[in-house]
């Protein structure tokens, strides 16, 4: 039983039928506000991004075996899940020693996944209201932090806050772009980053009954706020690539903590070779030239207690994707003008 389930139990004396009756709007307004007052994620179940571990993340974990295997150390329990450990396949565990091997990977005092741990990040992105807390390092190995990419990848997603907290870390660093340039366009990020609910149907419906006014406003904007993205970009080369080096390091995220990523390495789709790169502004200006930013709306049937509502949850998210970086393939910026529900 989860907690949602847990909840509604509790209080299902409160409903004219001794439970929460998804039909009826006067319970569902009741059990909204209920809800509200004790904080649960109502979009958690949906919306929740968090995936299940492929292969690309569990070569990390063949990377940190690799690692001691190399310096003849047992594993200690904290360096990797066990669970994933025990998932690895000999011919992981070689090819990941060979990277290692090639990219002068072996010394050091010790080796780390970070995986789905956290990391904290500074008053200064706390400041914009960006909460998440990802590490932009996935392995440490002896001294070096290290973010993994396998072929085609990501640089960065998440929420307006994300996008908006990135932008201005750039800024920081590029004294030839005004900040009421950057402030226009978080203001713009504001209107097009939203969440809610449907008041009925899903997100298309409700878009063609106008009925939601944020998430029109959200929609009729989504496109105009990546040309306008892509058109700053394109004129403000450098800004540009601080950008790239914040999305990809975590520095003003993390101030320099575990969650800041000093290298990339990038790996070949079989995994069989890889290159490291220190994240310089001169390897950010060739991560800008390979990223394409996508801004989409993503949405779910909400579900109270399992139950279908009727009603969809929805909300914006940003990617910044990466060509195969191990192909060293060269593109400009590119922005997707679709907008997918």
């Amino acid at each position: 039983m989860d907690i949602l389930e847990q909840f509604i139990r509790s209080v299902s004396y409160k409903f004219p039928k001794g439970y929460p009756d998804i039909k009826d709007p006067k319970d569902v307004i009741l059990l909204e506000s209920l809800i509200a007052k004790v904080g649960i994620d109502i979009f958690s179940e949906d919306l929740n991004e968090s995936e299940t571990k492929g292969k690309a993340t569990l070569f990390e974990t063949a990377l940190i075996k690799a690692w001691y295997n190399l310096n003849n150390q047992e594993i200690p329990s904290d360096a990797a899940e066990q669970k994933d450990l025990n998932a690895l396949t000999p011919e992981m565990i070689e090819d990941a020693e060979n990277i290692l091997k090639k990219n002068n990977l072996t010394g050091g005092n010790g080796a780390k996944q970070l995986g789905s741990s956290s990391a904290p990040s500074t008053s200064f992105w706390k400041s914009h209201g960006a909460i998440n807390i990802t590490p932009k390092t996935d392995v440490v190995l002896g001294d070096k932090k290290i973010s993994v990419k396998v072929g085609p990848s990501q640089l960065m997603s998440g929420a307006g806050n994300e996008l908006t907290a990135t932008f201005y870390a750039a800024l920081k660093n590029s004294p030839n772009v005004e900040k009421q340039l950057i402030d226009n366009i978080a203001d713009d990020i504001k209107k097009v980053f939203v969440k809610g609910t449907t008041k009925a149907g899903n997100v298309r419906q409700a878009k063609q009954k106008g009925d939601d006014e944020a998430l029109s406003i959200a929609v009729d904007k989504m496109g105009v706020l990546k040309k306008n993205i892509k058109d700053f970009f394109s004129k403000n080369p450098e800004f540009l690539t601080n950008f790239a080096y914040e999305a990809a390091t975590g520095e003003e995220k993390f101030g320099g903590n575990v969650g800041t990523a000093d290298y990339v390495l990038s790996v070949a789709k079989n995994y069989k070779d890889g290159k490291l790169h220190k994240i310089d502004k001169a390897y950010a200006q060739e991560l800008a030239n390979k990223m394409k930013l996508d801004i989409s709306m993503k949405s779910g049937s909400q579900k109270l207690a399992g139950i279908k509502t009727g009603r969809y949850n929805y909300y914006t998210v940003l990617r910044a994707g990466l060509e195969d970086l191990f192909n060293d393939l060269l593109d400009d910026i590119k922005v997707d003008d679709n907008i997918n529900f």
